[in-house]
């Protein structure tokens, strides 16, 4: 730790840097909040992301210097602070994120995820459009359809909520979960049961709701709502097992949904 002026520059332990994949760099804090960044001899990774942020705003020249660190030093912050309740806070983390890492697709996914937890659904959904919209020659990413899916079910577009979860569906997600998702879209949509994917194949483009031009880099998520399995091709049933009603696709032993079509099935 070393003094100018009015700040005191910080330097992580060796240990803290590498669990957080941060550069070796020293961090500015002004010395009257020292003590609140250093709290019970714990850092505040939140409060001095907030302290760095000020820094910047007034010696642009650095914030290149200290993007790359600024964004993983958002993205930790952010995290802890969501997995605590603290929504707010974890967005305010991401927006200081994405204002040095524009491209960073963790941090943009997260801040549309904050964002959900505080009620501002059409903007989360515009974050994951942005996500959407720079991976579109790469096809569906089932984790960011799926969420952008449902926010566009919860904000009265059901029938891009059936096209976008009908993509994912290509992929033969297991979770019932999906599928209830899927069916409710479906029938917010007015659509059949079995007009799975609206005529879309598998890494079809799916219109936005208006164009999106800011480029955003490839996303990487952890923890994806849903996990995709190995697409499921359209075949008949083997004799002796039971058939959706629907597409005639064969069904698993106890399920509430086809795979194939999506279909609610009676038991």
């Amino acid at each position: 730790m070393s003094g100018a002026g009015g700040l005191v520059l910080l330097e992580m332990r060796p240990e803290l840097r590498a669990r957080l994949g941060l550069p070796e760099l020293r961090f500015p804090v002004r010395r009257e909040r020292l003590a609140a960044v250093m709290s019970g001899g714990r850092m505040r990774l939140d409060l001095l992301l907030d302290e760095l942020d000020r820094f910047l705003a007034g010696r642009p020249e650095l914030r290149e210097r200290y993007a790359a660190a600024g964004a993983a030093l958002a993205l930790t912050a952010g995290v802890e602070l969501g997995r605590g309740g603290f929504h707010p806070g974890a967005a305010h983390c991401f927006e200081i994120g994405l204002a040095l890492a524009p491209e960073n697709d963790s941090l943009r996914t997260n801040y549309a995820l904050a964002l959900m937890a505080i009620g501002r659904k059409p903007q989360a959904l515009r974050q994951l459009e942005l996500v959407m919209s720079a991976n579109r020659d790469e096809g569906p990413d089932p984790a960011v359809w799926t969420l952008a899916g449902r926010l566009c079910l919860e904000t009265g577009n059901a029938a891009r909520a059936a096209r976008l979860l009908g993509a994912v569906a290509t992929f033969g997600p297991s979770e019932d979960a999906f599928w209830e998702l899927l069916a409710r879209a479906r029938e917010q949509a007015n659509l059949e049961p079995g007009d799975g994917g609206l005529g879309l194949k598998r890494n079809a483009p799916i219109p936005m709701a208006r164009p999106v031009t800011v480029p955003v880099a490839r996303l990487v998520m952890t923890e994806p709502p849903i996990a995709p399995a190995v697409p499921v091709a359209p075949a008949g049933p083997c004799p002796g097992l039971p058939a959706c009603p629907a597409c005639r696709a064969e069904l698993p032993s106890e399920a509430r949904f086809c795979p194939q079509c999506g279909a609610a099935l009676g038991h």
